[in-house]
């Protein structure tokens, strides 16, 4: 399969069938990273010339590949120590403490080739007129878990550590939303059912409507008598921010060759609160729009009995699929948080996007300060609204 490029990194996924072959998990497979050729040698006792004046050392040059990987993976061990545990109120685990961090082989696994090659590919995908410098601020200062506004994480360590403590959502007001954008990844899934070396998902982010206090809450909905409906001058706008949020997951797949997209409801389950179905309704509106403008790309919705289930439908195939679709040409949707760490809880999150995470290695791809490659703007898609 020939991909297209969003810029001069391919984003390929080789992998092979639309079902994957079982394999044991393989956590030593780490690579340790080699010494750049290019690089000086220390020990070398080569004379060079002497300047008359020495150089001051510039705070731009930028450390050698090895130092920031280095870092990265210190980051990331930091980062584990800031998740606290937490108790899910549904799903397998409910009413059991768990861990809520990452899984220890996404840490591991940071400075393997593999995990490197999947940084350099990471894509993050806003809206063209934005404010590029606050997308920045949003994907660097994220919270590891925030469910419902409830924070399961140590702010003072998040501080001490990376200098905040609270996520950069919080910047929005009832009057003014911080921007919405997408991080696409290709993505390592490794699970009970097996692995899966790269799969292309896209993690959206819906409308916070679960609690009072959510910034999307107050910028667009109020209340009338005991009911919550939106603003009488916000339906559109929020039409709006939605159909731009999907087209990023249209654009990526026409982007990337890929004739598939695995929808998932984002924001129409317990995120949407008390106006989960308008949004369902809303969705239909602007997919069937957009499916109208990307006429190559097909989008799969609302599959039933069964649904389709992360990580099972990875390794067997849903029953509903399209003969000719296949994890290969497929780009998957993970429902996201306007605040957290991609995978939020993880196994302690019984959502969509804890799924993802206790069985990706998302988590420190999609995050600045674990994969440095994203302070690069080359990393950075500006997409048209129309």
């Amino acid at each position: 399969m020939s991909l297209l490029l969003f810029s001069s990194f391919v984003f390929t996924a080789s992998f092979g069938g639309s079902c994957h072959k079982k394999r044991k998990r393989d956590p030593d497979n780490v690579n340790t990273p080699k010494q750049d050729p290019n690089l000086a040698d220390p020990k070398s006792s080569d004379p060079k010339p002497a300047d008359p004046k020495p150089a001051d050392p510039k705070p731009s040059d930028p450390k050698p590949a090895h130092e920031r990987v280095e870092e990265a993976l210190e980051n990331a061990k930091k980062m584990q120590q800031i998740y606290q545990r937490r108790t899910p109120t549904n799903g397998p685990r409910a009413n059991t403490e768990q861990e809520s961090n990452p899984e220890v082989w996404t840490v591991d696994s940071i400075p393997s080739k593999g995990h490197q090659e999947q940084a350099k590919k990471v894509r993050v995908i806003y809206k063209e007129g934005d404010s590029l410098a606050k997308v920045k601020k949003l994907i660097r200062e994220r919270e590891p878990v925030n469910i419902a506004l409830e924070r399961s994480y140590d702010k003072s360590l998040l501080r001490q550590y990376f200098g905040y403590d609270e996520g950069a959502y919080k910047d929005s007001t009832p009057e003014l939303l911080m921007p919405n954008f997408a991080i696409l990844i290709l993505a390592r899934i490794q699970s009970e059912e097996g692995v899966i070396d790269n799969l292309n998902v896209i993690n959206l982010i819906g409308g916070g409507f679960d609690v009072e206090g959510q910034p999307d809450h107050q910028y667009y909905l109020t209340k009338n008598g005991d009911k919550t409906e939106f603003k009488d001058d916000k339906t559109e706008e929020f039409k709006a921010r939605m159909k731009m949020m999907y087209r990023f997951a249209f654009h990526a797949a026409k982007e990337n060759g890929l004739r598939y997209i695995q929808h998932a409801g984002v924001g129409e389950g317990v995120f949407g609160g008390d106006v989960a179905e308008e949004v369902k309704e809303i969705r239909k509106e602007v997919i069937k729009e957009l499916e109208s403008e990307y006429k190559d790309i097909t989008i799969v919705c609302d599959l039933q009995n069964p649904d389709f289930r992360v990580p099972k439908h990875l390794f067997e195939r849903h029953p509903a699929w399209p003969d000719s679709m296949n994890n290969d040409n497929t780009l998957f949707i993970n429902a996201w948080d306007p605040w957290s760490m991609i995978g939020n809880g993880n196994k302690a999150d019984f959502s969509l996007d804890g799924i993802w995470g206790e069985n990706s290695n998302m988590a420190y791809l999609g995050w600045p300060l674990t994969n440095f490659n994203l302070e690069n703007d080359e990393a950075y898609i500006a997409v048209p609204a129309n």
